[in-house]
């Protein structure tokens, strides 16, 4: 065999290993919109409907709070993270401080996910509530770094 025909074959070999880790992203983020989707639907639940913030961009995505807590968001179109940075989300009722709700990072297909938002914080039940995201230095951060990479109005519970 030449080596030109070895070299096809690997070139062809490793352009097949990253479709195949394209379509298993695909799958891991459609499966994750399908639970958001799915707990929307659930009585209770607080969804909001994220899209571009302060900083511009096209970030957007759907963040799910039940009441019980075990919420989703799911969001697309963001910058890939690198090394220790996150993407954190905030939920912020009414006039309250932003409160931190967990981090997630972003490969280069731009979409994430978090699994695991908590119930809405005290004092939230039905007012205004606000999900937010930015993109911070690494995990653990107790304050928003700005700008709000994308945000949405959590509307008020379903019946």
């Amino acid at each position: 065999m030449s080596l030109a025909a070895v070299v096809i074959i690997l070139v062809l070999g490793a352009g097949d290993l990253l479709l195949q880790q394209d379509l298993n992203a695909s799958h891991a983020y459609a499966d994750r919109f399908s639970q958001a989707l799915a707990l929307a639907a659930k009585p209770g639940s607080r969804v909001a409907i994220l899209g571009p913030g302060t900083g511009g961009g096209s970030a957007g995505g759907l963040a799910v709070i039940p009441h019980g807590g075990g919420g989703i968001l799911v969001a697309h179109d963001l910058a890939p993270t690198s090394g220790s940075q996150v993407y954190e989300a905030w939920v912020i009722a009414g006039q309250s401080a932003p409160a931190p709700a967990g981090s997630f990072t972003v490969g280069s297909d731009g979409r994430g996910w978090l699994e695991a938002l908590p119930s809405p914080p005290a004092g939230a039940s039905g007012g205004p509530m606000t999900v937010a995201l930015t993109r911070e230095p690494g995990p653990g951060a107790t304050k928003p770094t700005l700008p709000i990479v994308s945000s949405g109005a959590a509307g008020s519970a379903t019946s």
